[in-house]
């Protein structure tokens, strides 16, 4: 919703963006504590930041008010462990609980992608710094795709979107019914066999052809995903 109301363009709302996106920051200076709610938020602000002209030349020219958030991005490389306090109070989970098996499993099996999104917002701040963040505008918003009365045939190319490992599969559409598609992955599986899967077409997983690999996003992970295996060899 933040996100649509920064994107309409009736005067009432341009009024009012530079407050909010003040009101915005405080609130995220006050709540980050916790670190992986801090690690998505700052997820959405650079994407809004490359979407939205206004967003980013606020960005550029009230340095002063982020400042904090910059001083965050640098003091937090590495998600502190659950139940435990990291640097200057910072825990993990929002809220009192902060320790569970499920947190500890978690944060094991994703610690790789913790680095990764330390490096990636690394990267983005430094642009930010130098006033040099591509404008996305024109990519798909994948928070906003909805191919439900899409029209597919077989043979389309779609890929599935996994928001919470954010990661896409990519799939071929083998059979067309009212409302669900039966999709072949393009990948064989580890017994060298074709997957196949039924999918509904009223959800946001779903998307046309290779737009996940396609955004800005997807490819700066990428770079710093072969940046840090040159590194370790």
């Amino acid at each position: 919703m933040f996100e649509v109301l920064l994107e309409t363009d009736n005067q009432h709302f341009i009024a009012k963006r530079a407050g909010w996106l003040e009101r915005f920051i405080g609130i995220m200076v006050k709540n980050s504590g916790a670190y992986l709610w801090t690690e998505v938020v700052f997820e959405f602000l650079f994407k809004v930041m490359g979407r939205n002209q206004f967003v980013r030349e606020w960005f550029y020219n009230n340095t002063a008010t982020w400042q904090p958030i910059r001083d965050w991005t640098r003091e937090h490389t590495h998600a502190p462990q659950p139940g435990h306090t990291g640097t200057n109070g910072v825990r993990l989970y929002k809220g009192r609980a902060n320790v569970s098996q499920y947190g500890m499993n978690n944060l094991s099996e994703n610690s790789g992608k913790r680095a990764l999104s330390a490096a990636f917002r690394a990267k983005k701040m430094k642009d930010l710094i130098q006033k040099n963040i591509p404008d996305t505008s024109n990519e798909p918003n994948l928070d906003s795709i909805d191919l439900q009365d899409f029209k597919f045939v077989p043979g389309d190319k779609v890929s599935l979107y996994h928001r919470k490992k954010d990661t896409c599969d990519n799939w071929m559409v083998a059979t067309v019914l009212d409302e669900m598609l039966c999709l072949h992955s393009l990948v064989l599986d580890h017994n060298g066999k074709t997957s196949i899967k039924w999918q509904k077409c009223d959800t946001d997983k779903l998307l046309f052809g290779d737009v996940y690999k396609q955004l800005n996003r997807t490819k700066l992970y990428a770079e710093l995903l072969q940046q840090s295996i040159e590194h370790n060899k």
